[in-house]
């Protein structure tokens, strides 16, 4: 039983919350009354973008065990995901007027709802003045009011809050190893391999890759293309960065990407590819296309060639420095951005990023789609239809009020998405500039525009 809980745990850890909700189903099988079971499965359902389905298990959960903080916080976060924000602060109001730093931090999200971000705001400046303040609990009020101080035109505040956050979140990146891998990635696929390279039998052309670096518009992007009747957006899926891993530990001796690469055995790709086609055959319906929106995609974008050549690539840009700065300025609440807690690394990250898909451009032959977020917001229509036709569908003025759609996001652009589109992001650094010279000067170092 506990067994069960925690592999499950662990698989929802991995994004594996397909396998996690089979377990913890196996496990209520067995316990009925088990609340930490419900809990999980609240947990895996909600991030899974089930949320019909976390909040009935959160609700039996609290049967179980009335009263329990931590659930409350669960149950209101999923409401507020479905815009039922009312009902979110009836249950966080209890321990925000306990001054409980966990409840706090999802009032603050929901408050511009209610028209108590002011409230909400004074709140977190109570408790970072009085102190004692978990450190994971510190960073996310100090994010929070980075935020209010911005949107309040404080830039000077706004900055010095953001930079306590990353400083209190800080953990090492390793960009010299994180160079020697975008240099040996352009190295192996070079423009004599991927001409010949292996490649899957695969004639799929379901899957339709949106890669970019975080904050750049993947999200909207996905919004816009799934609102087509005849598209499904799975999100950030984990499934090329694990069949990666995989393949390292089988076939490179544990040894990173792309250390495999020219060392497959015949068939494997057709391996791959078949299960990544039958996992998002579970997520998706009858719908033609699935968006597998992970932006650190961009790395695998050779390896995914090799196992869909018909596969289709939209890479999303933004002004560099805005979108280094968004990154900067996000609790991204996962591992695997470690590189966004210190400018300069985020400068030269970008950099690495930045040569990579200038490599990829220069040699796939699978069709890359850029889209500039900056194009996208001025003239929706027609970036638009040049996304559709790109992805093979039809044209449908749903896409253009993807705002509506009543999907829900599961990253940091959860809010944009549910909003028409807007220019108030577009030179967000510009209120910043002389705060960012340690981001700018790699930047411009590698010769990126940084206007």
């Amino acid at each position: 039983m506990e067994t069960l809980i925690n592999l499950a745990n662990a698989y929802s850890a991995k994004g594996a919350f397909d396998i996690a909700i089979d377990h913890l189903q196996r496990a209520l099988s067995i316990r009925p009354d088990s609340f930490d079971a419900r809990y999980s499965l609240g947990n895996a359902c909600h991030s899974a973008g089930l949320l019909e389905e976390a909040l009935q298990a959160y609700e039996a959960a609290d049967k179980l065990r009335p009263g329990n903080g931590k659930l409350a916080i669960a149950r209101a976060t999923v409401l507020s995901r479905l815009s039922r924000f009312e009902e979110a602060r009836a249950l966080l109001q209890p321990l925000v007027q306990q001054d409980d730093p966990e409840a706090i931090l999802p009032y603050f999200d929901i408050s511009p709802h209610l028209g108590q971000q002011d409230a909400a705001a004074q709140k977190i400046e109570a408790l970072l003045d009085k102190g004692g303040v978990p450190p994971r609990c510190m960073i996310g009020l100090h994010y929070r009011m980075g935020k209010h101080r911005e949107e309040s035109g404080d830039y000077a505040g706004a900055f010095d809050h953001y930079r306590r956050a990353n400083r209190m979140e800080y953990r090492s990146f390793d960009l010299p190893a994180y160079r020697r891998q975008v240099t040996e990635i352009i190295d192996t696929y070079s423009s004599d391999f991927v001409p010949s390279m292996p490649r899957s039998g695969s004639g799929s052309d379901r899957p339709i890759f949106i890669v970019g670096m975080p904050r750049s518009g993947t999200s909207l992007v996905e919004q816009i293309v799934s609102s087509h009747p005849d598209a499904f957006g799975a999100g950030e899926l984990p499934h090329v960065f694990d069949a990666c891993a995989w393949l390292s530990a089988r076939f490179a001796d544990g040894r990173p990407f792309p250390a495999f690469t020219r060392g497959l055995p015949p068939g494997m790709l057709d391996t791959v590819a078949g299960r990544y086609l039958r996992r998002i055959g579970e997520l998706a319906g009858e719908e033609r296309r699935v968006t597998d929106k992970m932006p650190h995609n961009f790395l695998y974008l050779g390896f995914i060639a090799q196992l869909f050549p018909n596969s289709r690539v939209i890479h999303c840009v933004r002004s560099p420095l805005d979108t280094c700065l968004s990154c900067y300025f996000s609790q991204f609440g996962t591992l695997g951005h470690a590189y966004a807690n210190d400018l300069e690394t985020l400068g030269h990250y970008y950099v690495e990023y930045h040569r990579l898909m200038k490599h990829w451009m220069q040699v796939l032959d699978i069709p890359i789609l850029e889209v500039a977020y900056e194009n996208l917001v001025h003239d929706q229509e027609a970036v638009t239809r040049r996304l559709l036709t790109h992805c093979g569908l039809d044209w449908n003025p749903a896409c253009l009020d993807f705002h509506k759609s009543g999907r829900t996001a599961f990253t940091l652009s959860n809010q944009q998405v549910r909003e028409r589109l807007y220019t108030r992001s577009i030179g967000r650094w510009k209120n910043f500039e002389k705060y960012i010279g340690a981001l700018r000067a790699p930047l411009e170092e590698a010769g990126i525009s940084c206007r």
